[in-house]
C-alpha cells in the first residue's frame, strides 16, 4: 500500500481536528466545573450573617414570627378549638344514656270550675236595615 501525499495530508488534518475538538471539550468541562463551584456553591451566606441575621429552628417562638403568620395561627387555633368542643359535645351525647323522664305538675285552683262551655251558639240576625229615611219637620212650635 502506497500512501499519496494527498492521503497523508487529509489524515493528519483529520487527526489534528479531532485532537483540537477533544481539547476544547475538556477545557469547557473544566471551566464549567470551576465556575459552577464558584457561583453555585452553598457557601453564599457568611457564617457571621448566619449568627446575626438568622435564628435556629429550635429557638423560634411565637413572638419571633411575623404578624401575618401569628394571625394564621390564631385563626387555626380558634377553628380547632371550636371543632374540639363540638366533638366533645357529640361524644357526651353518644355516651349519655337516654332514660325517659316523667314530669309531674300539680296545678292549684282556688275555686273549682262550675261550668264548662263546650258549645258556642250563634244567633241569626233578625232584620237588617238597609235604608234610612229622613222626614221633614212639619211644624215648629215655639213658646
Amino acid at each position: 500500500m502506497e500512501y499519496n501525499e494527498f492521503d497523508y495530508e487529509t489524515t493528519t488534518t483529520q487527526e489534528c481536528s479531532h485532537t483540537l475538538g477533544y481539547v476544547f471539550l475538556g477545557l469547557t468541562i473544566v471551566v464549567s466545573a470551576v465556575l459552577g463551584y464558584i457561583y453555585f456553591s452553598y457557601d453564599m451566606v457568611d457564617k457571621g450573617d448566619l449568627k446575626t441575621k438568622y435564628i435556629l429552628k429550635d429557638d423560634i417562638t411565637y413572638a419571633n414570627l411575623p404578624y401575618d403568620i401569628q394571625e394564621q395561627y390564631i385563626q387555626k387555633y380558634s377553628a380547632t378549638l371550636q371543632i374540639n368542643t363540638l366533638k366533645d359535645k357529640v361524644n357526651k351525647l353518644k355516651n349519655k344514656k337516654c332514660e325517659p323522664k316523667i314530669i309531674t305538675k300539680t296545678i292549684e285552683v282556688e275555686k273549682p270550675v262550675e261550668k264548662i262551655v263546650t258549645k258556642i251558639v250563634e244567633k241569626p240576625v233578625e232584620k237588617i236595615v238597609t235604608k234610612i229615611v229622613e222626614k221633614p219637620v212639619e211644624k215648629i212650635v215655639t213658646k
